[in-house]
């Protein structure tokens, strides 16, 4: 799947004040007389607001959909959330970068609710990647400010096992979770660890397994988009 380009946010706008995050942003579609949900699509190494916008436009109409940028410059291009570390153990996060942007997409919800209110018991935060390691991480430590989030090829660091919220309040997120297998930047073992730590804490997860398909392919974003429409169907006119 090519996740770049469509009609969803078509202009950056500037960050919020406060928070160094730009991003853009796709209103809710279809009028309602409450605040809308919102999902929070953050994207992976190398990307930008603009690289999720194809799976935003496939997202229900009656969601807002916001897509930050990440504060850091990619190490090819693009942004990142955080850097990685490569010794001869293997690839590490740099921790306290991946802290900083936790916190920070934390923040850029209340600036957002400043400037398009939503409704702030329906938020789902989810990314690809990098953004999907951050997702869990804001998910899994904040389950008071997040209902959902959707991890596509992500990862749970280890400092975040350090910082899970209470189980009582786990016991009531919800997570859409796809693996495509090895692929050098998230792997097999990763998943199998955030499901049994997940599953620890009694976290619900939705999983999907592809195969030698690490990348955000068709099969995997159509997966995605049903389980959001039926974690927040349309309501009733």
């Amino acid at each position: 799947m090519t996740a770049t380009g469509g009609a969803a946010a078509r202009a950056t706008h500037p960050a919020p004040p406060g928070v160094a995050l730009p991003y853009r942003f796709r209103p809710a579609r279809t009028a309602a007389r409450a605040p809308a949900p919102l999902l929070v699509l953050l994207h992976g190494v190398g990307g930008d607001e603009h690289s999720l916008a194809t799976l935003a436009d496939r997202l229900p109409g009656h969601l807002h959909v916001a897509l930050p940028r990440a504060p850091l410059a990619g190490p090819q291009g693009g942004h990142a959330w955080y850097g990685v570390q490569v010794s001869e153990e293997g690839a590490r996060a740099n921790a306290l970068e991946a802290e900083a942007a936790r916190v920070q997409v934390l923040q850029f919800l209340d600036q957002l609710q400043q400037v398009q209110p939503y409704d702030a018991q329906q938020v789902c935060v989810a990314g690809f990647g990098q953004g999907a390691v951050i997702a869990a991480s804001v998910g899994l430590t904040r389950p008071d400010r997040v209902a959902a989030i959707g991890m596509l090829c992500g990862r749970i660091l280890p400092q975040v096992k350090w910082q899970l919220a209470p189980g009582e309040q786990l016991s009531r997120l919800h997570v859409f979770f796809a693996e495509g297998g090895a692929d050098g930047i998230t792997a097999t073992d990763y998943a199998e660890d955030a499901m049994r730590t997940m599953a620890e804490h009694g976290v619900e997860v939705a999983y999907r397994d592809y195969p030698g398909r690490p990348r955000l392919h068709e099969a995997m974003a159509n997966d995605f988009v049903q389980w959001v429409a039926q974690r927040w169907p349309a309501p009733a006119r």
